[in-house]
Order: structure tokens, then sequence, then C-alpha cells
């Protein structure tokens, strides 16, 4: 199971994350586009962890946090 953060407004954790070094539209390809790239970057990044609890725990949309789409995602919840 995921930690969940105990308040998802708190997202000091943005500051460490390897997202701020990619342009944005890499993070929400577009319908049938392979989201392989950021994927690849998360794998790398050291908050990985804390980005999927809290894309977990505020369930966004669309677009790939911590490693994951909108869909694993849902199926991981």
């Amino acid at each position: 199971m995921l930690p969940v953060p105990t308040r998802v407004t708190d997202l000091s954790w943005l500051d460490d994350g390897r997202c701020r070094e990619v342009g944005g539209d890499t993070w929400f390809p577009d319908k049938g586009k392979s989201p392989a790239a950021a994927k690849r970057v998360c794998r790398a990044c050291p908050v990985q962890q804390a980005c999927l609890a809290w894309a977990v725990a505020t369930n966004p949309e669309c677009g790939v946090f911590g490693g994951l789409t909108a869909r694993e995602r849902r199926r991981l919840a």
C-alpha cells in the first residue's frame, strides 16, 4: 500500500521533482500517444513515491504522476 500524504495540500516535495526539468506536454500526452517519455523521467525521480501517493489521494483526471497514467492509478486504487 502507498503512503498517503496526511495533507494533500503540502506539495513541498515538488521542489525535488525531475518533472521541473521537463516540459509540461510530456506529462499530458494526447489521446493515443505514449506516456513512455514521462514514465522514464519518473523512474529516475527521487520523489516518485510522494508524487504517486498524492495522485492516488487527489485523483487527477489525466496526466502522468508518480510514473503512472490516470488509468493505471485507477487500477491501483
